[in-house]
């Protein structure tokens, strides 16, 4: 699990219009499910968790796009 300051800093790390690259400004945005899939992602929302006694109050939810999915080639390498 990461947090969401630890998912700012690596978009960050990628994006940032003077340390980022218009590669990866530019890039498709994808989350890989467990069976090696990869969905586009779709919307981004911020959610209040309503579960009682947990310890997070909201949660970053990604909303997979149920048209779009990519059938790609494995990453040359992971940064």
């Amino acid at each position: 699990m990461i947090t969401g300051t630890t998912a700012a800093q690596i978009f960050m790390r990628f994006t940032d219009p003077i340390r980022g690259s218009k590669v990866c400004q530019d890039a498709r945005v994808s989350v890989q499910m467990p069976n090696g899939d990869l969905w586009d992602v779709k919307t981004i929302s911020l959610a209040e968790n309503r579960l009682v006694g947990a310890r997070e109050t909201h949660r970053i939810v990604l909303e997979m796009s149920t048209t779009e999915s990519w059938q790609m080639a494995k990453p040359k390498f992971k940064l």
